[in-house]
C-alpha cells in the first residue's frame, strides 16, 4: 500500500509527500484503517486531513467511515465530511468505458483476430501490403492491443479503421481471411469515435504532472453533455450504448459534482458562470417549466457559502453559529462610511477573467491574491490541492485490476502498488523526500502500443 498526501506549500506550490509505503497482509477496510491512523499520528497530520481520495472498492467503504469517526471530533473535516470521501475521477471514466465496450465484445475480437491473422505469416502480411497499397492506405503499422487495456483496443480499433478499405480487399488474395462484416465496420467506427473523448479526457487526468481539481469540471461535464447527447443519436447502437455509460455515470455523478464545482468556482477563469452553463445543458426543464438547473447551482452556491462560513468562523478562533458570524461581519462593515465587503462577495463582483495566457497558472494568480481574497485563499489551498485521480497513466486505462501509482497523490490518497522483493518501505520514503525538488514532476511518455 502506498499512502500519500498532498498539499499546497507556503509559495502556492503543489507537493505532496509518501507517508507509508507497505505490504499489507490484509486489505480489510478495518485493517487498512489501522495503518493509515497510525501514520497520521506518527506525522501528527491526523487533524489536517480534509479528503480522501479513493475507488469505488467494498473495503473502502468500510475505511471511509473508520477515518470519518477518528477525524470528526476534530472538526476538521469540510461540510460535517460531504467533501471527505472523493472517488477518483479516472477509475469512474473507466468504469463507464468497461460498460459502454460490452457490447462491442464481438466486434473487438473480430478486429483483434483481423490483425492477427495479417500478422501471423510473412506470406499474410504480404497480402496485405498489396492490399494497402492498391487502398491508399496511410503507411503506419497495425496495431494489435493487450486486452485488459482499453486505450490500447482504442488505438487498435482506430487504426484498423483507417485500412478499412484494405482490409476488406484482402480476401480477395488470401482465402484464409474472414475478416468483420459491413455492419461491424460501422460499429468499429463507432467504438473508436466514443472511445476518443474518454481517451484523451483521461490521459489528462492521469499524467503524473496532472491538473489541479479546477481543470477537471470542464471535461467532465462535457463527457455528461456528450452522452446525452449520444441518447437522442439516430444509430441504436449508439443510443444503447450511451444509456448504459449514463447510467454508471450518474451513479457518481451527484457526489463527484460537488468537489468539482468548488474547484471551478476557485478558478477566475470560470466561477459560476461554467457552471451555469454546463448545467443549462446537464439538467432538463422540470414539468411546471421550472428549471431544474437552477436547483443545482443555488444548491451549490449556498454549500459554498457554508464552507466559507467554516472557514471565517476557524479564521476568528470562536465558535459561533453563521447568524452571529454574519451579524459580526455586518457590524463591522457598516462601523465605516464606505462598507468593505468581505471577500467572497468582491470575488464573485469581479468579471471572469479573460486575458490570460495557454499555460494559465490557478495557484500563482491565488498567489499574488491571496492578500485581496485571504479567506478564500485558504479554501484554494485545500481544495485546489486535491488531484481527484489517483490512478496512474499506465494503469488509468487497464480494466484487469486495481493498480495505483505511489506518485499519485491528494490530501490523503490511497493506493496498492507491487512492492518489489528488494524494496522496503523506508528506502522508498527517504528517495520520495529526495525527489521533492521543484521540478520532480516528469511528464509522461505516450505510451502508444504501437510496433
Amino acid at each position: 500500500m502506498s499512502l500519500t498526501c498532498h498539499f499546497v506549500d507556503k509559495d502556492w506550490n503543489l507537493q505532496k509527500r509518501i507517508l507509508n509505503f507497505v505490504n499489507l497482509k490484509s486489505h480489510s477496510g478495518v485493517e487498512i484503517a489501522k495503518v493509515i491512523k497510525a501514520k497520521l499520528f506518527d506525522w501528527n497530520i491526523d487533524g489536517k486531513i480534509c479528503s480522501v481520495i479513493l475507488d469505488n472498492a467494498f473495503s473502502n467503504n468500510v475505511l471511509t467511515r473508520e477515518l470519518c469517526q477518528l477525524l470528526q471530533p476534530r472538526g476538521r473535516l469540510l461540510l460535517n465530511g460531504a467533501l471527505f470521501r472523493v472517488h477518483c475521477c479516472c477509475h469512474i471514466l473507466n468504469l463507464i468505458v468497461q460498460v459502454g465496450l460490452q457490447p462491442l465484445e464481438m466486434t473487438v475480437s473480430k478486429i483483434r483476430e483481423s490483425v492477427r491473422h495479417v500478422r501471423s505469416s510473412h506470406v499474410r502480411l504480404d497480402y496485405f501490403k498489396k492490399a494497402a497499397e492498391q487502398t491508399s492506405a496511410p503507411k503506419k503499422k497495425l496495431v494489435l492491443d493487450v486486452p485488459t487495456r482499453w486505450n490500447s483496443s482504442y488505438m487498435m480499433l482506430s487504426v484498423a479503421y483507417e485500412f478499412r478499405d484494405a482490409f476488406e480487399r484482402l480476401s480477395y488474395f488470401d482465402s484464409d481471411y474472414n475478416g468483420p462484416s459491413h455492419e461491424e465496420w460501422e460499429n468499429v467506427k463507432v467504438a473508436k469515435d466514443c472511445l476518443e473523448l474518454f481517451y484523451h479526457v483521461i490521459k489528462r487526468f492521469s499524467g503524473t504532472k496532472y491538473p489541479t481539481a479546477n481543470l477537471y469540471f470542464n471535461d467532465v461535464c462535457l463527457i455528461h453533455c456528450t452522452l446525452k447527447k449520444w441518447l437522442k443519436d439516430s444509430c441504436p447502437f449508439i443510443v444503447s450504448m450511451a444509456a448504459h455509460m449514463l447510467e454508471k455515470f450518474n451513479k457518481y455523478w451527484s457526489t463527484l459534482s460537488l468537489i468539482l464545482s468548488f474547484g471551478c468556482i476557485l478558478d477566475p477563469r470560470y466561477k459560476l458562470k461554467t457552471i451555469e452553463f454546463f448545467f443549462d445543458k446537464i439538467y432538463p426543464i422540470t414539468q411546471d417549466g421550472g428549471s431544474e438547473s437552477d436547483r443545482h447551482i443555488d444548491n451549490i452556491r449556498v454549500a459554498f457559502a457554508k464552507l466559507y462560513h467554516a472557514y471565517v468562523e476557524e479564521q476568528m478562533n470562536i465558535s459561533m453559529d453563521i447568524g452571529f458570524i454574519e451579524l459580526d461581519l455586518w457590524l463591522k462593515e457598516s462601523s465605516t462610511n464606505q462598507p468593505n465587503k468581505i471577500d467572497l462577495e468582491l470575488y464573485f463582483e469581479l468579471p471572469v477573467l479573460t486575458n490570460y495566457s495557454a499555460n494559465f497558472d490557478v495557484l500563482a494568480w491565488w498567489n499574488e491574491e491571496e492578500g485581496k481574497f485571504p479567506i478564500l485563499a485558504k479554501i484554494a489551498r485545500d481544495i485546489l490541492s486535491i488531484p481527484i485521480s489517483t490512478v496512474a497513466s499506465e494503469s488509468a486505462f487497464s480494466t484487469g485490476g486495481r493498480i495505483l501509482d505511489s506518485y499519485r497523490s491528494s490530501p490523503i490518497a490511497l493506493g496498492t502498488i507491487p512492492l518489489a522483493p528488494n524494496l522496503d518501505a523506508e528506502t522508498v520514503v527517504e528517495e520520495d523526500v529526495i525527489l521533492q525538488a521543484p521540478s520532480y514532476f516528469n511528464d509522461d511518455e505516450d505510451d502508444e502500443l504501437q510496433e
